[in-house]
């Protein structure tokens, strides 16, 4: 389904203010009309795919299966039962009998909490650990791996509390003189050394940071935790999946039940619990149910394996707090009857491959956390750190203020959930199923990163520069002057800033494009990419147009095209009171679309859309009304 030639892709656009200082273009972008769609056999079988565990044929809803002894059967035959489940993660420590009553299932097991023993050495110098591990790992009918749960920040705390030499090989002495790529390289030393001592079976997943590239040491998976008062859900997985696809792996997301100092949880009125002193757990506490829902089917369309739901035993069903006393027949809760329907849908819908042609490249060892903090939290910003929040908010607005009262976990996407976060200096493989390469802050370039673009853009691809990013380049072959921001050769100006100098330069190289971006006189106004390209990508990029202040998930099926469509807005909510919500904030949306009567069907609520004819009939507009906190899920055939 094509998007019409003279629309402007997803046009939920960034706040006015954020525009204010767009210059006029003073020459065409990019050609008009869109590029064609792309094939979904090609996606499917490329570097885009969706890459499930292994001896699964869905993504899967992961148990925190935290259960022991008789209850292991009892929460094995009940996940059977209801269809919840596909995939356990149980904590490190649960034994061999554990181990073999769920690898006996045939589902994937993935074993958490194993950072401190690992670590430690204790899998190396307690024998009956080590063998624990060969055993286990021997025996796995299908996946299994060892999962360092929020791995980067032990290592902060390692770092910047106590000794750091028995974990990075440096002492905190010899770390604070090293730049950020000595950084970088101490912390890939010790997780091969992980991975080692895990028997080589090692998953790794962040907490606050945006640290998915170390997958580059060849992992199982590259897992994110997200929920909980973690900002940035969608860059975290703009930064996960990009790493997954560079690096050929599958990507996993852990939805948390903590929000501030109370859990989640089904039970109707509040309690406290020994362990967890000055906590509220349940009753009004905790996340809202559409916050969950929402995180579960954002991260499933976007993508991932496996969503991992914290607690799910004593959150999907009814007072079963005890985890060494599951019953045999419980009652599903609220969230497990939400859960229920998540799983019948991931099962029944296929959702495609999840559709990004914009790959942005960073540095690998930028060391940034979601909260946007210092590099490695030692070394001041560089323009180039900040034009990389900035371009974020740019994506997703908002996203850098944090989550704030459940509002924006999850922001508006004016340019659609349609990026991944790729590294230089790594596997360049993945770089040429991106139609779209954006380089983001200052990226360290080695010879063969230039090459590999310099020939994508030749091969009719798009390549964004910034001048923060051009060191190493030829300035004429990508039409710079030798000194200055002034368009060389035949560059042409294509963007200029109200004073009329240079804001961007575009240059043709082969069949596609190179653009350089200017910083300009204020580096605090100074942005990664104009609004104007953005808007221009879009357009001729995405396979059709979105208006409306919602979170756009776009992918591409065998018989056409899905569009998640989410309204976060309107839905508020403080730790431990019931969620408000605005109707006054419910989402007028339109999705316009090119070629012929469109068969389109909205999959949430169930039945046929009537798109209506614009244009003549050259366009068609579905028109929608989501409220807050609600979902809605678009089938468009071709």
């Amino acid at each position: 389904m094509g998007m019409d030639a003279s629309g402007a892709g997803l046009d939920n656009r960034a706040p006015a203010a954020a525009r204010a200082g767009d210059a006029p273009a003073v020459a065409r972008l990019l050609p008009r009309g869109r590029i064609a769609d792309p094939l979904y056999a090609g996606l499917a079988a490329g570097p885009l795919r969706v890459r499930l565990l292994k001896g699964t044929q869905s993504p899967t809803l992961s148990h925190y299966a935290v259960a022991s002894g008789a209850s292991i059967q009892n929460l094995i035959a009940c996940a059977k039962r209801t269809g919840i489940g596909g995939s356990w993660l149980i904590m490190g420590g649960a034994g061999r009998a554990a181990y073999d009553e769920y690898m006996a299932t045939g589902w994937p097991v993935i074993v958490s909490q194993f950072v401190v023993p690992v670590n430690e050495k204790r899998l190396d110098d307690d024998p009956a650990h080590a063998e624990e591990v060969r055993r286990a790992t021997a025996a796995a009918p299908g996946y299994f791996s060892y999962l360092m749960a929020e791995w980067e920040n032990y290592i902060w705390a390692w770092w910047t509390t106590v000794d750091p030499k028995p974990t990075l090989g440096k002492t905190e002495a010899e770390l604070r003189a090293m730049d950020r790529r000595g950084h970088y390289d101490a912390v890939i030393a010790a997780l091969r050394e992980w991975k080692r001592r895990a028997g080589g079976h090692l998953s790794l997943m962040t907490g606050h940071g945006l640290q998915s590239h170390v997958a580059e040491i060849g992992i199982d998976a590259v897992c994110i935790e997200t929920s909980e008062n973690i900002a940035a859900t969608q860059v975290k997985r703009a930064y996960c999946r990009g790493a997954a696809r560079q690096f050929g792996i599958p990507w996993t997301e852990s939805v948390s039940v903590w929000f501030g100092p109370s859990v989640t949880a089904p039970n109707r009125e509040p309690k406290t619990i020994e362990a967890w002193p000055g906590v509220t757990i349940g009753g009004e506490a905790g996340h809202s149910l559409s916050h969950m829902e929402r995180m579960w089917h954002t991260s499933w369309f976007a993508g991932s394996a496996d969503v991992n739901q914290e607690t799910s035993t004593s959150l999907l069903f009814e007072d079963q707090w005890d985890t060494t006393a599951f019953a045999s027949d419980p009652k599903l809760s609220r969230f497990g009857e939400a859960a229920d329907r998540f799983c019948r849908r991931m099962r029944s819908v296929d959702v495609g491959v999840p559709y990004t042609p914009f790959g942005v490249i960073v540095r690998k060892d930028h060391g940034r956390w979601t909260n946007w903090s210092d590099p490695w939290g030692r070394y001041p910003q560089t323009l180039g750190d900040k034009l990389t929040s900035r371009f974020f908010d740019q994506l997703f607005p908002g996203q850098s203020q944090g989550p704030g009262d459940e509002e924006r976990y999850l922001c508006p996407s004016p340019y659609g959930d349609t990026f991944d976060v790729l590294v230089a200096d790594a596997d360049r493989s993945a770089w040429g199923a991106y139609p779209v390469l954006i380089a983001l802050g200052d990226v360290p370039w080695t010879p063969d990163d230039i090459r590999e673009l310099t020939e994508h853009a030749r091969r009719g691809g798009v390549v964004v520069l910034h001048e923060v990013n051009t060191k190493g380049w030829d300035r004429q072959l990508i039409g710079l002057q030798p000194g200055g921001f002034q368009a060389a050769g035949r560059a042409e100006v294509a963007l200029k800033r109200l004073d009329g100098s240079p804001a961007l330069i575009k240059r043709r190289l082969g069949k596609g494009w190179v653009f350089v971006v200017g910083t300009g006189p204020s580096e605090a106004e100074a942005r990664a990419v104009p609004d104007a390209l953005l808007g221009e990508l879009a357009r001729r990029y995405l396979p059709f147009e979105v208006t409306g202040e919602v979170q756009t998930l776009i992918n591409r099926t065998p018989d056409g095209w899905l569009a998640l469509l989410v309204n976060n807005g309107g839905i508020s909510k403080k730790f431990t009171q019931r969620e408000m919500i605005d109707p006054a904030r419910t989402a007028p949306v339109r999705v316009r679309l090119a070629g012929r009567n469109p068969r389109v069907e909205e999959l949430m609520q169930g039945g046929a859309v009537r798109p209506e004819p614009v244009r003549g009939g050259r366009s068609w507009d579905v028109r929608l009304s989501i409220p807050p906190g609600e979902m809605r899920l678009l089938r468009i055939g071709e």
